[in-house]
């Protein structure tokens, strides 16, 4: 039987780390002075959301 739980929850967990990886063209763009952070915030915050969310899917126990 496929656990969806556990597939969302590790899938979640590789989301959330893409996500975090995003920081550091963040860093370098506000280091260097680029006005255009914004949609890499937006980018960031939407990717994280979707990993987050994954990983409250129920897994079994």
């Amino acid at each position: 039987m496929i656990h969806f739980g556990a597939i969302g929850y590790v899938l979640g967990q590789f989301i959330l780390i893409f996500a975090a990886t995003m920081g550091i063209p963040l860093l370098y763009g506000a280091i260097s002075g680029d006005g255009e952070l914004l949609p890499l915030v937006y980018a960031a915050v939407v990717t994280a959301t979707a990993g987050g969310g994954l990983m409250l899917l129920p897994r079994p126990s």
